[in-house]
């Protein structure tokens, strides 16, 4: 079976879209959409036209989307270097300056007498030119530049563009390369060097790979164009989440994954008690099957021969007996239209999946005693922000391929999806008390699940309990 992928290669004077069919015999290339990319010079000074730019991408993403071509991904490529502002309201404060402009000049040699020049080479590791980003920064604060000192967030050229495709901000790590601010040993932004060009090292966002998933389409993208998508929202902390029965917890930042996945689900089966409850089932195999293949990708491996990933019921992952991470959903009715008519009624409701994974605490920072870490029971493992992309990459591509087959067959699946629960269900077989939102509890064995996916709770008098929603903690 053929994939389909679209390239956007942007240069300093043309730019394409590219469609790159994936097949037996090897990569097609055809060039849906070829346009020019002018230079616009205002008021003595150089810009790009982002907007024009993102037009054009529109235009051939079209031209895919009409063809009904089921594309996998999206990659943007262009020019390093510039750089464009994100106001606090989410939108561009004003046009990316260009390399071009000679505003640059002079100003590597005032840097210099402030950290010297074998200094900044030496922490980044690239040729220095007065264009590169750190110098275009420098410019830009010394001459009081207004989108700049709007911004709460800056953004580079590629990732700008995905950021109006997709509304997620992400700093890619091969254009970061260019800027004259990264540490190649960490692969992170240098904060010193941006903090002497007067620019706060917080405007920038997470650094991610090349080939990792940062985002998805945006509805109103996704309706221009004909292309669906799964929206996926990545987050480095959490300092204020609640959990089941509203109980606390805090995510820290650069070691524990927080994401949240909004799908759409047809009303009918999300409010449809005899089966919606797989649905916090299926955001639970989904999270296995992505920490398990992240795993495999990397060629990593257990510190112990009977280390496994299991579910406790009915929204944990457990490793050895410990929590690793925690899952919620949470149903939301989109807003109306507002007309008033019969099709303003939407047929279909959104679940929101929330997924907390701690990747890579120490055991000195795990927050209860009740908790633990994947680097605590996995040698080889990536850097965290390489294992946060790859698993949140592998969790939106589970989701849409179990929750498309739930939704065509939601009865049919349930059997098989009470098969697959039933093997990685960590609570099964042991003494457990569960813990309900009126402040009872109920004691007993958890031998298994109903065909609705509660929990069934046998009592020590034989008699079994159907547990529905309860905190579920093991004796």
């Amino acid at each position: 079976m053929n994939r389909y992928f679209v390239g956007v290669d942007l240069g300093a004077t043309s730019g394409r879209v590219i469609l790159a069919t994936l097949c037996g015999d090897g990569i097609a290339l055809e060039v849906l959409h070829r346009f020019p990319n002018r230079l616009l010079a205002l008021g003595g000074k150089f810009y790009w036209n982002i907007y024009a730019l993102y037009e054009e991408i529109l235009h051939g993403l079209t031209l895919a989307g009409q063809r009904r071509i089921p594309v996998d991904s999206i990659g943007i490529d262009t020019w390093g270097v510039d750089m464009a502002c994100v106001a606090a309201d989410g939108t561009l404060a004003g046009l990316p300056r260009a390399y071009r402009d000679p505003y640059t000049n002079g100003v590597p040699e005032e840097f210099f007498r402030k950290i010297p020049r074998q200094e900044v080479y030496r922490r980044t590791g690239i040729q220095i030119m007065n264009f590169n980003s750190l110098f275009q920064l420098r410019a830009a604060r010394g001459e009081g530049m207004s989108a700049l000192e709007n911004a709460a967030s800056v953004l580079f050229m590629p990732d700008a563009l995905s950021y109006l495709l997709t509304g997620e901000k992400v700093c890619e790590y091969t254009i970061l390369s260019t800027s004259q601010f990264m540490d190649p040993r960490t692969r992170e932004i240098d904060g010193l060097l941006l903090r002497e060009a007067g620019v706060d090292p917080a405007l920038f966002p997470r650094v991610v790979m090349p080939g990792r998933r940062i985002g998805a389409l945006c509805d109103a993208v996704a309706r221009q164009t004909g292309l669906g998508a799964v929206p996926v929202v990545a987050a480095d902390r959490q300092t204020a989440g609640r959990g089941r029965n509203g109980h606390k917890w805090v995510s820290q930042p650069g070691r524990c994954s927080t994401m949240s996945y909004a799908v759409r689900i047809p009303r009918a089966i999300a409010t449809d008690e005899s089966v919606n409850g797989w649905l916090q089932m299926i955001a639970g195999l989904v999270t296995l099957d992505a920490l398990n293949g992240m795993i495999e990708e990397y060629g990593a491996a257990p510190n112990q021969p009977d280390c496994s990933l299991e579910l406790k019921w009915p929204n944990d992952v457990f490793c050895h007996g410990l929590k690793l991470g925690g899952l919620l959903s949470e149903l939301v009715i989109p807003p109306s239209s507002g007309t008033g008519t019969d099709a303003d009624v939407d047929d279909d409701v959104v679940i929101v999946f929330g997924v907390g994974l701690n990747l890579a605490l120490g055991a000195c920072r795990l927050p209860t005693p009740q908790s633990t870490s994947l680097q605590l029971h996995v040698s080889g493992l990536p850097s965290f922000g390489e294992m946060r992309d790859a698993v949140a990459e592998r969790q939106v591509e589970g989701f849409r391929e179990r929750l498309v087959k739930f939704i065509a067959d939601p009865k049919g699946q349930a059997e098989s999806l009470r098969e697959e629960v039933k093997a990685v269900c960590w609570a099964r077989g042991r003494q457990v008390e569960a813990h309900f939102t009126d402040g009872t509890t109920l004691t007993g064995e958890a031998i298994g699940l109903n065909e609705d996916a509660s929990l069934i709770l046998r009592t020590q008098d034989g008699t079994d309990h159907t547990v529905r929603t309860a905190d579920v903690g093991v004796l």
